[in-house]
């Protein structure tokens, strides 16, 4: 890049001119007006700059000479130091005032160690719009005479001045000198241009300065140290727990809403109202182990909506987090210290700890000597999570800590709540920290000639239900119009707007003789995923083909989520299967329904004499059913993989399962042989 030059008539005093930093970028050089030639200096340069005692002029090649105030020549000069622009352009950035121009905004003034002013950029925002002033070494920094000048100035910020040496900056009030605020270069474009426009004032970064004090880890490991949670609760070997990352100035508000389980009777639901989810789940983020992958390592860190699961191990007085048998470690030889995970023990260079900070929550920090990084942070975003340890992921970056969480548990439903669906909502509460049930009649499951209209609707009495069982949860009770904008029809030919469908498990089964369920089931589901955001949804093994349906549109769709199938819950006297349909059964018909479980019962007492062909169990089933003369719909043993059909017990097991209708009731069960889910 060719040096520019200022040209300098002996008119012009150019001590008397304020210096600014592109000043060591350039050549002055003396000129007799009387015989200076623009025309010839522009065969030698493609541009140059003539100084006159009230403003100077930009001289383009092929452009009208431009005349700029004086305090704006570092920021013009900074423009065209890398390339010369033309006059609209030109105009475009500096606009004309008073028949000058210049940036609308006012140079800040700094006062700058002569030996530290090479580490000053040039064409930087920061110091573009600036002037500058030298001093030979820190003996002579006098912020009351340094104060004096710039009050002399009209040409610069009058509130405010910087003082840079050794590349570390103070701002310091103009009218009381003793207010000052030391930054770094990471921080010193958001804070001086904060300044400069009147943003903030040196008060605004002391107070955050005492903010983030609080925030900083602990640098020392901790003798006897043991993991706790965000209560204080000692976190034992091997408990199971997801890392949530809670992002400053978070508000920590608590859930104060109800709901858990689900006997999944071919229902789906939604949990907790708009407001209560918005302030369950905003701000929050939480470690993800995904399936990236860089140059060397299969596993990368990610911040997500939902989280993967960790546990602690403690091994020669370290504490180890691993996730799935895996160890989390930072690999010091890549450029950017992501996390991951990894077989063994780690080498200590590649260690991650566990700090405790003075509010409570814990941070992750990297080996890095003889001690763990002081200022390591979790920076995360959407994507890999790395350690960053600038004050400017401090301070603007949102820096993030983790603390020990446990994960949102969703118990979808269709209401008309039983002991089945207040078992799933109790697995919920056990296994999560924050459990979501929700109350929605699905239209899009059911057929035009089935029973939307009379199944029961019961939103009071469930609340109640739910209330009972003293543990804090949200309810999520949709109406109709916000689960499908584009409305819903229980006629497919006439629905419009997104379904999802999940082919080949769908089509079986329950499928044959309701070939729309599925369809509604997994549209309304993956809807409530979206809305609720669970790390873990509870579903009931009586809706066995649902299990299965939605594990797979899970996998396929890559829900960040984990499907638990709970165990049917059954009459104490007669194992009937609880279903909010039972309600519709009659006494005659409630003592004859248990039939089908009785079948049930006997094909697995077969199978563990040794029967696996499938027509032993199929027998017993309808050898029950016929003594109470049930209408049976379809006995079948199906794969647990894909739901098709096998003739035998094979070594993953198999699902026995039915349907049978009692008047106009539908009812359906089922029993796993060989397996568990």
């Amino acid at each position: 890049m060719a040096t520019a030059r200022v040209f300098v008539p002996e008119y012009v005093n150019v001590d008397a001119i304020d210096k600014c930093f592109c000043d060591r970028f350039v050549t002055f050089e003396q000129v007799d007006s009387s015989t200076f030639s623009a025309e010839g200096k522009h065969a030698e340069h493609v541009g140059f700059y003539y100084l006159e005692k009230d403003h100077f002029v930009v001289h383009g090649r092929g452009c009208e000479p431009l005349k700029c105030r004086y305090s704006s020549r570092n920021l013009v000069m900074s423009t065209l130091r890398w390339g010369w622009i033309n006059a609209t352009q030109f105009k475009s950035k500096f606009p004309e005032v008073d028949g000058l121009h210049g940036p609308t905004g006012l140079p800040m003034h700094y006062f700058v160690n002569l030996q530290n002013a090479n580490c000053l950029e040039s064409a930087n925002a920061t110091e573009d719009n600036t002037i500058v002033e030298y001093f030979d070494n820190d003996d002579e920094i006098d912020l009351a005479k340094f104060a004096s000048i710039v009050k002399s100035k009209t040409t610069c910020v009058a509130n405010y001045f910087i003082v840079n040496s050794e590349n570390v900056y103070t701002a310091v009030e103009t009218s009381n000198i003793e207010n000052t605020c030391k930054f770094s270069s990471a921080l010193k474009y958001t804070i001086i241009s904060s300044l400069a426009n009147g943003e903030a004032t040196i008060q605004t970064y002391i107070d955050e300065d005492k903010y983030l004090a609080c925030k900083r880890p602990n640098p020392k490991r901790l003798p006897d140290f043991t993991l706790r949670d965000a209560d204080g609760n000692e976190v034992a070997d091997g408990v199971e727990f997801a890392l949530e990352i809670v992002r400053d100035k978070e508000s920590d508000s608590e859930l104060d809403s109800n709901s858990e389980y689900d006997d999944n009777d071919e229902e789906d639901g939604n949990g907790g109202s708009e407001n209560t989810l918005a302030k369950l789940f905003a701000c929050k983020d939480w470690l993800e182990v995904g399936n990236y992958t860089d140059d060397t390592h299969d596993y990368l860190f990610g911040a997500v909506d939902n989280g993967s699961f960790f546990y602690a191990e403690m091994a020669d007085g370290i504490v180890y987090l691993k996730h799935e048998g895996d160890y989390l470690f930072s690999d010091p030889k890549t450029e950017i210290p992501n996390i991951y995970a990894g077989a063994g023990h780690p080498p200590k260079e590649h260690r991650i700890q566990i700090h405790y900070t003075t509010d409570g929550y814990i941070s992750l920090t990297r080996w890095a000597g003889d001690c763990y990084c002081v200022c390591d942070w979790i920076k995360a975003s959407y994507g890999a999570v790395s350690f960053d340890p600038s004050e400017w992921t401090l301070r603007w970056r949102d820096p993030m800590k983790l603390r020990i969480g446990k994960a949102v548990g969703f118990v979808p439903t269709m209401g008309a709540l039983h002991a089945g669906h207040l078992n799933l909502v109790a697995a919920a509460a056990e296994q999560t920290e924050s459990v979501v049930v929700s109350i929605f009649v699905n239209p899009a499951q059911f057929a035009p000639h089935e029973d939307l209209d009379q199944y029961p609707r019961t939103l009071g009495d469930d609340v109640r239900k739910l209330s009972e069982l003293g543990r804090p949860m949200a309810v999520f009770a949709p109406p109709v119009s916000e689960m499908y904008p584009r409305g819903i029809s229980t006629n497919i030919a006439e629905q419009r707007g997104t379904f999802v469908e999940v082919r080949g498990m769908s089509e079986m089964l329950e499928g044959g003789t309701r070939p729309h369920f599925f369809r509604g089931v997994a549209t309304v589901v993956a809807k409530l995923f979206h809305i609720t955001m669970p790390d873990i949804a509870f579903f009931g093994q009586k809706d066995i083909q649902q299990c299965c349906v939605l594990r797979a549109m899970v996998q396929d769709l890559h829900f960040p989520l984990k499907i638990k199938v709970v165990p049917t819950v059954r009459d104490p006297h007669t194992g009937l299967a609880l279903s909010s349909r039972n309600v519709y059964l009659t006494n005659e018909q409630r003592a004859r329904a248990p039939a089908f479980y009785r079948g049930l019962c006997r094909a697995r007492d077969l199978f563990a004499s040794g029967a696996v062909a499938r027509d032993e169990p199929l027998a017993a089933v309808r050898d029950e059913a016929a003594k109470e003369q049930l209408d049976i719909e379809y006995v079948c043993l199906s794969s647990p993989d894909d739901l098709g059909e096998v003739q035998e017990v094979g070594s993953s097991g198999a699902i026995l399962s039915g349907a049978w209708r009692m008047g106009a009731t539908r009812l359906i069960d089922n029993i796993l042989l060989g397996f568990e889910l």
